[in-house]
């Protein structure tokens, strides 16, 4: 009996640390993931080097960045939000992004700590509102939640506002500096061999993603030349190296990438929206943060919504050939199976005569091959 008893304890020991460990390695993952999600990329290692990356450059911001994950990551789990969203780190990185923006923009201060504090908080419901909707967030809680802090701390008297930090390069790795930069500039980093862990933090979790990345900086470094010589703007080549104009670009090309033709066309498309718009924000001195990305590409998906509905529109003026078990044509299958049903049973019951025939070849005809007048009974159908 004794025996019984201790083996128990020591089980139920052995349970209990292994819980304990769970629980933290889940924690520790999940706020990896958040930082990791600045970029898209629901990886842990990837959040990792991109704190690395952080912490090299900017101490105080790493530590800023790390806490507003934490606290974001903590108000999702205190709602009781959806576990899988948590888990993937999509409450975190619009707060961690508002870390460093404050630490960028602003001297740190008690003012500064409670605004990102309530900031993280902010993004978090925010996040919340546009999952439960299934509409494309990307980083735009973290644009609107900063541009309102930035305007109530930028109050004379509150905080006093940072002039930018430095851009660091380095001769051996000169060549790469300009799409290093514009890696880095999305987490507010201007030292090149952070901008490099970055980017090797995107090629871990996708190499196919950061390829789209460096292309992308280099189709707006080339748009934002365009900008320089035919229209005159007042486009800084030193800005362009700094990554200035590239950071929204490689947003762009991280979120549109992929394997397919037409994602290299959604990825122009994008790049020349947010480039341009990027540059006139700021000839109108605007804090564009990472807006023009943000606008890009809710302009693609609803450009692509309105070719999948096109699609959909051919499909069923053709009579649904050459597409295979989409929605449409499973309801067609469900409807043709309900309607034969019922024939048979009139059939069973003898109510089967010619005028119900003629009658259920007509309705049976109309819901194969849809004919222009007969859309809104197809519809109905439906």
């Amino acid at each position: 009996m004794i025996y019984n008893n201790k083996l128990i304890l020591i089980i139920s020991k052995i349970l209990i640390i292994a819980g304990f460990y769970k629980l933290i390695s889940d924690s520790i993952k999940c706020i990896f993931r958040g930082i990791g999600e600045i970029m898209l990329a629901s990886n842990g290692y990837t959040g990792l080097l991109f704190l690395i990356g952080l912490y090299y450059e900017n101490p105080i911001m790493a530590t800023v960045a790390l806490s507003c994950t934490i606290i974001s990551t903590l108000t999702a789990v205190i709602f009781k939000f959806n576990q899988e969203n948590i888990m993937k780190g999509l409450y975190g990185f619009n707060s961690s992004l508002i870390g460093c923006a404050m630490v960028f923009y602003l001297e740190l201060n008690i003012y500064v700590i409670i605004g990102f504090v309530i900031g993280s908080i902010v993004s978090t419901l925010i996040m919340e509102f546009f999952l439960r909707n299934n509409l494309p967030a990307y980083t735009f809680p973290f644009i609107f939640t900063t541009w309102v802090l930035l305007w109530i701390l930028r109050v004379p008297g509150i905080t006093n506002a940072k002039l930018p930090s430095d851009t660091i390069d380095y001769q051996v790795l000169i060549d790469y500096a300009m799409p290093a930069h514009s890696f880095g500039q999305v987490l507010f980093l201007g030292d090149c061999i952070s901008g490099l862990l970055v980017l090797i933090g995107v090629y871990i979790w996708s190499p196919i993603a950061s390829l789209y990345g460096i292309v992308s900086t280099i189709i707006s470094a080339a748009i934002s030349n365009y900008f320089i010589n035919v229209t005159g703007s007042a486009v800084s080549i030193d800005r362009i190296h700094a990554g200035l104009y590239g950071f929204n670009a490689v947003l762009c090309g991280i979120a549109q990438s992929g394997k397919k033709p037409i994602d290299g066309i959604y990825v122009l498309i994008s790049l020349i929206i947010s480039t341009s718009f990027y540059i006139m924000l700021i000839q109108n001195n605007f804090t564009s943060l990472t807006f023009p990305f943000v606008l890009s590409m809710w302009f693609c998906c609803i450009l692509k919504f309105i070719i999948s509905n096109y699609k959909n529109d051919k499909y069923l003026t053709n009579g649904g050939g050459g597409v295979k078990q989409t929605k449409v044509y499973k309801n067609f299958k469900f409807v043709l199976k309900k309607v034969s049903k019922l024939r048979n049973r009139s059939k069973q019951n003898g109510k089967y005569n010619n005028s119900t025939n003629d009658i259920n070849d007509f309705t049976l005809k109309n819901i194969i091959q849809p004919s222009t007048n007969n859309n809104n009974i197809l519809l109905n159908i439906i």
